[in-house]
């Protein structure tokens, strides 16, 4: 089915380089956990924070000490790491610009088709972000971690009774697509120009929210 705005009836958006472009500061405050790190535990880390962006920083930070660092990471290290990292990274993020299209489209998509931000940051930071940046009054749910991506996705599909195939995900990161894919939902990537793909070599993608705007019609 080509999706339009005719026949949307909800919105999936991530958050990190779909509606803001954030990523590369969350990417420089991770990579500043591991300043005394060798260059090729620094250069592993990286390709894992990278691959795996729609995860949360707890998942990242867990595999990384076990795969990466062959380190133990008790619980209390952890949460001091993923609070060093939101110190290092909220108001950067809260500041950070738009994808271009980003405001056009929110305004543009009509009242009967429901948004929602489904990313990988803490559920509660990542809603203080959003109302932050004045834009939480677009969506419907704002919904992080600890919950899955793909749970949440699935969660929202339930409590608003929206039928998959007419819902679409936009989305940065393989995670977003295996998510959308997980619920039967279309996708379409975001990959700003210059950027190499992620996705498998038949994924639609355009390189900002004025492109997705032109393709469903709005």
């Amino acid at each position: 089915m080509n999706l339009s705005k005719d026949n949307l009836k909800a919105i999936f958006f991530d958050f990190d380089d779909v509606l803001a472009n954030s990523l590369t500061i969350k990417e420089e405050a991770f990579m500043t956990l591991f300043e005394s790190c060798t260059q090729q535990e620094k250069s592993a880390i990286q390709d894992h924070f990278n691959q795996y962006t729609g995860r949360s920083r707890q998942e990242k930070l867990t595999f990384i000490y076990k795969h990466i660092l062959n380190q133990p990471l008790p619980e209390q290290k952890l949460q001091k790491l993923c609070e060093q990292f939101k110190h290092r990274s909220l108001k950067a993020v809260i500041a950070s610009p738009e994808i271009t299209g980003t405001s056009a489209l929110l305004n543009a998509i009509p009242n009967n088709i429901l948004c929602f931000v489904v990313s990988g940051t803490p559920e509660i930071e990542l809603q203080h972000i959003v109302r932050e940046r004045g834009i939480a009054r677009y969506f419907a749910e704002i919904k992080g971690t600890p919950t899955p991506k793909e749970n949440n996705i699935a969660q929202l599909l339930e409590d608003f009774q929206l039928p998959p195939k007419h819902c679409l995900m936009l989305g940065d990161g393989l995670v977003d697509k295996q998510a959308a894919d997980l619920n039967n939902i279309a996708f379409k990537g975001i990959v700003a120009k210059g950027k190499t793909s992620p996705f498998p070599a038949q994924t639609a993608i355009y390189p900002d929210l004025n492109t997705i705007a032109q393709c469903l019609g709005l």
